[in-house]
């Protein structure tokens, strides 16, 4: 193997660990960094993004076609008889030329420039234009989505790993009822049925708590994939659960969503699209003026001796009869501005109902928060309690399994109902087409 083998493969080698080491998550993570990352790397943003430089490609497109075109053209021919020569076919403008009947070499240029076209081409500008705008709209609320599934999935990570830590309280409590009731039945003050019932929680303990940490690493995973991270080690999330409310109010939401929501936006720019479509369509049946020039060089010469010509001027053509193919191409585009319409009042329908709901979600969240950490501060205090009775003999095993279990439930509705607030309030970014990338700031370390 050569020397510039060996130097290529290790060339390859290094971008690919750049590239990997480029997709690779710190070791600790907020939500806001998640986002970043997500906003960089997602798959489905690189996908989006190509189709906004796709559709920015198709507005040069349009107005190319409505600018001047020259082509350059070269003709042989042999023949018997005077004969008609055209330029290959998708090069504009088109060439033609009469060879006579021997050898005959021809070289042109081409020039036509459209004068008046009904707004043909403008009208197709201006479509493009709106296509373009729309796909930067549609990528924006690509973003948002994007963005909601990685605080969504961060946001549900973390509340597993507030049950992973409800769950590993109960363990360390039902360890020690059982080291009670173990010394207990030693000291003769107590019978073996409590002591297996304590030994049959502590077990129920350890796997609940084995199962949420089981759905807390997977949900990392899911984070990771959502980011478009590499997979192969999880990060430590430095957020925690905290209750904080909306920065706006729901008229504030309403006006702000009519503005920023990416898909609406979109909507809307799609009509403008489709009515650039219909002015395109209108203008085919106007008349068509166009300038030509046309430079040539043969041989050999002609019978006057020239090897050179030129000519220019104007055609004036005016669509007579077509059977009717173009008032119904305009009937058609026309139909498709009330339908590109009714899309965007569509939409207008869906981004009003979803900062509802979002609203009811926030609203019905708060109030299940306000409940969870009443009962919790009972649980807890019912525990303490039960806790000295039965160090004390005056209350038996089960009830402080009972206000253990309470207890333990009550964490976790805590958790839940912080989560289901905070998912809430990340959905209402999403509806009013928020990216959410400072939504840390919601969330205490």
């Amino acid at each position: 193997m050569n020397t510039r083998l060996w130097a290529t493969i290790a060339l390859s080698c290094s971008l690919s660990i750049i590239a990997l080491s480029q997709l690779q998550t710190p070791t600790e993570l907020s939500l806001s960094e998640a986002i970043r990352f997500a906003l960089k790397h997602s798959p489905a943003l690189k996908a989006s993004r190509a189709e906004v430089a796709a559709a920015q490609a198709e507005v040069g497109m349009a107005r190319g076609k409505g600018g001047p075109q020259l082509s350059a053209n070269g003709f042989y021919s042999k023949s018997d008889m005077p004969t008609t020569l055209s330029s290959g076919g998708g090069v504009e403008p088109v060439a033609q030329i009469m060879a006579p009947d021997k050898d005959y070499r021809d070289f042109n240029l081409s020039l036509m420039v459209p004068l008046y076209t009904g707004g043909i081409y403008s009208g197709l500008v201006a479509s493009s234009i709106a296509l373009h705008n729309a796909a930067m709209a549609e990528s924006a609320g690509m973003e948002a989505e994007v963005a909601l599934k990685v605080r969504e999935s961060y946001l549900r990570a973390v509340y597993l790993k507030e049950l992973v830590a409800a769950f590993a309280s109960r363990v360390k409590a039902a360890e020690g009822m059982a080291a009670n009731a173990q010394t207990r039945f030693n000291a003769g003050s107590g019978i073996e049925a409590t002591v297996r019932r304590a030994e049959a929680e502590l077990a129920e303990a350890r796997k609940d708590l084995k199962m949420a940490e089981n759905d807390r690493q997977k949900m990392l995973l899911e984070l990771l994939a959502e980011m478009g991270s590499t997979m192969d080690s999880a990060p430590t999330l430095t957020e925690k659960l905290e209750f904080s409310g909306p920065t706006r109010s729901l008229d504030q939401s309403l006006l702000q969503a009519d503005r920023t929501r990416g898909e609406l936006l979109s909507a809307r720019l799609q009509v403008m699209a489709a009515k650039g479509k219909a002015s395109s369509a209108a203008g085919a049946l106007k008349p068509q003026i166009y300038g030509f020039a046309m430079k040539d060089f043969f041989s050999p010469t002609d019978g006057m001796g020239k090897s050179s010509g030129y000519s220019f001027g104007i055609t004036v053509s005016l669509p007579v009869f077509d059977s009717g193919m173009r008032r119904s191409e305009v009937a058609a585009t026309k139909a498709m501005v009330q339908r590109a319409q009714a899309d965007a009042d569509r939409w207008k329908l869906v981004v009003e109902r979803e900062v509802r709901q979002a609203w009811i979600d926030i609203e019905t969240a708060s109030q299940n928060y306000s409940t969870a950490l009443s009962a919790l501060k009972g649980a807890e205090s019912a525990f303490e309690v039960i806790t000295i009775r039965v160090e004390t003999g005056k209350s038996i095993l089960v009830e402080q399994l009972d206000a253990l279990a309470t207890l333990t439930r009550a964490r976790a509705n805590v958790a839940e109902a912080l989560f289901e607030h905070e998912l809430a309030v990340a959905k209402l970014d999403r509806a009013i087409g928020v990216v959410g990338e400072s939504a840390g700031s919601e969330m205490k370390s």
